[in-house]
Formats: C-alpha cells, sequence, structure tokens
C-alpha cells in the first residue's frame, strides 16, 4: 500500500509540474499571439514583455514580467508611474527572460522546483 501511494504521489507531483509547464508555455504565446507588437524594457530592475496599444488616441502598454516569485502582467499609460509589485500574479515563476532577434523572440523561463522551458515565437512586428 506504501509503494503504491509513493507512485501515485510522484504521478501527481510529476503531472502538476507538466501542466504548470504547459499553461505558462500556452500564457506566453497567447499573449504574444494577441499582440500587434512587442519590444522588452527593463522594469525596476526586471525584464519586461511590453505590448503597446492605442485606444482612443491615448498609447497604453502591458507588461509582462516575472517578480519576486510570479508572472505578473501591469496594464498602464504609457508614462504611467508604477513599480513591478503592483503588477496583477498571473502564475507562479522564478525567471523569465526574452531575447529579440529580428522577427523571432524567444521566451525562457523557470518555474518553482526548477522546471525550465522555451517559447520560441514568431512576431509579427517588433515595436519601437
Amino acid at each position: 500500500l506504501l509503494t503504491g501511494a509513493k507512485v501515485y504521489a510522484g504521478l501527481t507531483e510529476d503531472g502538476g509540474l507538466r501542466y504548470a509547464h504547459r499553461t505558462a508555455a500556452q500564457y506566453l504565446a497567447t499573449r504574444l499571439r494577441q499582440s500587434g507588437g512587442v519590444y522588452t524594457e527593463d522594469f525596476g530592475g526586471v525584464t519586461a514583455l511590453v505590448f503597446p496599444e492605442t485606444i482612443d488616441e491615448n498609447v497604453y502598454i502591458t507588461r509582462i514580467y516575472c517578480y519576486d516569485g510570479w508572472l505578473r502582467e501591469l496594464f498602464t499609460a504609457e508614462n504611467g508611474e508604477f513599480s513591478p509589485a503592483d503588477g496583477e500574479k498571473i502564475l507562479e515563476m522564478e525567471r523569465l527572460s526574452a531575447i529579440i532577434e529580428e522577427n523571432l523572440i524567444t521566451l525562457t523561463f523557470s518555474l518553482p522546483g526548477g522546471d525550465e522551458g522555451q517559447v520560441l515565437y514568431s512576431i509579427r512586428e517588433v515595436a519601437p
């Protein structure tokens, strides 16, 4: 009985890690797919993906970044004064890095427990 319980616990934990990995990758890919353009910037000491959009002639930006153990999202006016702690927590994540080369973006992330993942995405437009 104990052996069966240990096997079940191991399978459950492994399934949870795969689910967290898929969720992170799908969230990032969906945000990229929905965007009209993207760039990166330093946002309070962390790298943020920045998605600009114009609504009623005003420019707004959505920042996606990793801060304090969480992947976060923050939607603000372009010139708003905010800090990384202000973002909405999306899912647990230790690290997010982004490299944009021409129209290809490579996102590398690390989840709690050390599981790492990568999203490669061909973007339509690199915002200025």
